[in-house]
């Protein structure tokens, strides 16, 4: 949403972690990119090794998550 395109990346993360706390997400896999996306762009490690682990579980999404964990794997 919103803070993701104005680059608020730790309240993108927190936003996307909301949504997946709620849940009813037609495709929360995207929502675990998308928030793993927030939290490595916020310095936040932790947080982003677990969401791009989740999205990683999506075969349609582990090749983006996967580059994702190689690169705070990296660090």
């Amino acid at each position: 949403g919103i803070h993701f395109e104005d680059e608020n990346w730790a309240e993108a993360y927190q936003a996307f972690s909301n949504a997946l706390r709620v849940g009813g997400l037609k495709e929360p896999h995207r929502i675990q990119l998308l928030a793993g996306l927030s939290a490595y762009r916020a310095g936040m490690e932790d947080e982003a090794r677990t969401a791009l682990e989740q999205a990683a579980q999506n075969d349609k999404l582990r090749a983006q998550a996967k580059g994702l964990l190689k690169r705070l794997d990296d660090v």
